[in-house]
């Protein structure tokens, strides 16, 4: 809420839409006169996919379309830089890092007449600059070409690397020029819990100052391969488009709007290097990730870290391991795992198919969203398929129990029509009887 009434301050007024739809959404867009966007494709968990979210807002009629998370502030200048980009560049994707505070000072109240010049310092001297992860802002305007060339994967909301990815792929497609506005536009988050992401991760801080950041950073770092959605986005940046190892960063923008002496209190700078120093803010703000840190008897100066993730290290699971151990959730889906959350009074809509028919699928699915319908459940019929709904966000598993004893190339010779096709057609029923004797009440349909 704070947040959004940030935003409503700004001059001009903007027109605010709240994408997807949530419990509370209804209420507060009354208050507050807001629109809503309820077309935003999620997963299966309910997790909105930043490339639905993408889409819907470069449909927009405005001359400029922002997406910002909805714990980011704003303030005036943020006004101020868009019409400093908007007079240099005809097309432009603006990019910013935020600044971590750990809370607003005390005892300033948003109806205090100096709330924001108070909230203004307090940041500049208590905050950290977000320096080489994440960014929570984009801006660019909707009447341009498209931003970038791949077509964007399902990425999941807030779980990371998507807003790497789109900055990369927009540099790399260079029509339009991407401007780093850090330093010019302050975006200001408060510190909360990450409860909706981090599973078991334990949500508070143990004795002893900056606790906290550490769990933060261990859950971000050492969840790569343990937190399913988070593993889900890095396959994803690694294996669409040309993205590696966290390039598309604000520091590879070719542009950056620096504080200066102009009249407009803005220069626009052009980065020759792009992304070559992980520490270029060291030394225009109070504090930074990045931040120059030299060893105890060390000549080694350390200022920041880069991913390291590779291609070879991201592969989808598909099988549970042999060795008994029960995998994180979602490394592999598993039948019973899904249950566990897809169920509607104990009750699912099920189909089965192979990687041949996934456009059909992608059909149903929609029409299935359409409906208001999410309970239903995909039987992979082969690895392919299982992939391809995987990334796509949807309750999926590998179904392997109803074709013991069978030839394994009867899944892969099922064209429509044929023999093998008919006799694929009749193992379906298996899936069925496989659960209903878990005690599900099953819906079956075809694509």
């Amino acid at each position: 809420i704070r947040a959004i009434r940030s935003w409503l301050a700004l001059k001009p007024k903007p027109r605010v839409t709240l994408l997807g739809f949530e419990t509370g959404y209804d209420e507060v867009a009354k208050e507050f006169g807001l629109n809503i966007e309820r077309r935003v494709d999620k997963n299966f968990l309910g997790v909105p996919l930043f490339n639905s979210m993408v889409h819907r807002a470069n449909s927009s009629k405005s001359l400029v379309t922002v997406i910002i998370n909805g714990d980011i502030l704003l303030f005036d200048d943020f006004i101020q830089t868009l019409q400093k980009v908007v007079s240099n560049f005809r097309d432009f994707l603006i990019v910013g890092a935020r600044y971590d505070i750990d809370e607003l000072p005390t005892g300033v109240t948003e109806s205090d007449p100096d709330y924001v010049k108070k909230v203004r310092e307090h940041v500049l001297t208590t905050g950290t600059l977000h320096t080489y992860g994440g960014m929570d802002v984009w801006a660019w305007n909707t009447d341009g070409p498209r931003l970038f060339d791949p077509v964007m994967p399902h990425f999941v909301f807030g779980r990371g690397k998507y807003d790497n990815w789109l900055t990369h792929e927009t540099i790399s497609a260079g029509r339009r020029q991407v401007v780093d506005v850090s330093e010019t536009c302050l975006t200001v988050h408060v510190k909360h819990d990450y409860h909706l992401v981090a599973g078991n991760a334990p949500a508070a801080a143990p004795a002893g100052g900056g606790g906290h950041r550490r769990l933060l950073g261990q859950f971000w770092s050492e969840g790569k391969k343990s937190k399913f959605e988070l593993f889900i986005n890095i396959y994803l940046s690694l294996h669409v488009g040309t993205y590696t190892n966290q390039m598309g960063n604000v520091l590879f923008a070719p542009w950056k709007l620096s504080l200066c002496l102009e009249p407009t209190g803005m220069c626009l700078l052009k980065r020759k290097r792009p992304g070559i120093c992980n520490c270029e803010f060291s030394s225009f703000v109070s504090k930074t990730q990045t931040d120059p840190v030299v060893k105890n008897g060390s000549r080694v100066i350390r200022c920041g870290m880069i991913s390291v993730e590779t291609k070879e290290d991201f592969v989808i699971p598909v099988l549970p391991p042999d060795n008994g151990e029960p995998p994180p959730f979602g490394l592999p889906l598993t039948l019973e795992s899904i249950l566990e959350r897809m169920t509607l009074d104990n009750t699912i809509i099920l189909t089965a198919l192979n990687y041949g028919y996934r456009a059909i699928m992608m059909n149903w699915v929609c029409n299935m969203r359409h409906l208001n319908i999410y309970n239903y459940v995909v039987a992979a019929l082969d690895p392919d398929l299982y992939k391809y709904a995987y990334t796509r966000g949807l309750a999926s598993y590998y179904e392997t129990t109803i074709f013991e004893g069978l030839n394994s190339s009867l899944i892969a010779d099922a064209t429509y029509g044929s023999d093998s096709f008919k006799q694929l057609t009749k193992m379906k029923s298996r899936v069925v009887l496989r659960l209903l004797k878990l005690g599900v009440n099953v819906v079956w349909t075809d694509c």
